[in-house]
């Protein structure tokens, strides 16, 4: 693809799979706690477009449908400019990290909020329910973790914090 596509999209791409994904995950949040950071990670989940009146565009099943996608939402790392986004076809994940934790909340906020703009422009719809989020630290550091952290939102309503995450399915 001659570096056409965004360099953190894994899916239907030659020589690209979840398992690469995995490793780059992996590889930044190990990073972050190396450098004495935490790490915020979104898990956005978009809403299935099957009852959406589509006048136009490639049918479904189509050979083109996963290329024509991947060019669609190409740009939307434009849409958060901080955030290190890993994206599986449309499984899109969003990480930063930081050593302060109310600095690493009200980055990974703002770039949420510009990321919403991203989506509506796009015509994609996300599902806030679904969309998760965690906090990854360092076990020896976990008392230094207040009791109550601050609230991750997107599209104007609260993220819910999972411990437990699918991450690209």
């Amino acid at each position: 693809a001659n570096n056409i596509f965004y360099s953190k999209q894994f899916g239907f791409k030659k020589r690209h799979s979840t398992d690469q994904a995995i490793v780059h995950l992996v590889h930044d949040i190990f990073k972050s706690f190396d450098e004495d950071k935490y790490t915020l990670g979104v898990f956005i989940d978009l809403s299935k477009t099957t009852n959406m009146n589509i006048t136009c565009g490639v049918p479904p099943g189509s050979i083109l449908g996963p290329l024509l996608f991947l060019i669609y939402i190409n740009d939307i790392s434009n849409g958060c400019t901080e955030l290190d986004t890993i994206l599986f076809a449309d499984d899109t994940n969003l990480f930063y990290a930081h050593n302060d934790i109310n600095i690493l909340f009200k980055s990974v906020n703002k770039e949420l909020l510009n990321l919403t703009e991203w989506f509506n422009a796009n015509k994609l719809s996300l599902n806030v329910t679904k969309t998760k989020y965690n906090f990854f630290h360092r076990f020896h550091d976990r008392d230094k973790i207040p009791s109550k952290l601050p609230k991750a939102c997107i599209a104007n309503q609260d993220i819910k914090r999972e411990t437990t995450l699918k991450f690209l399915g």
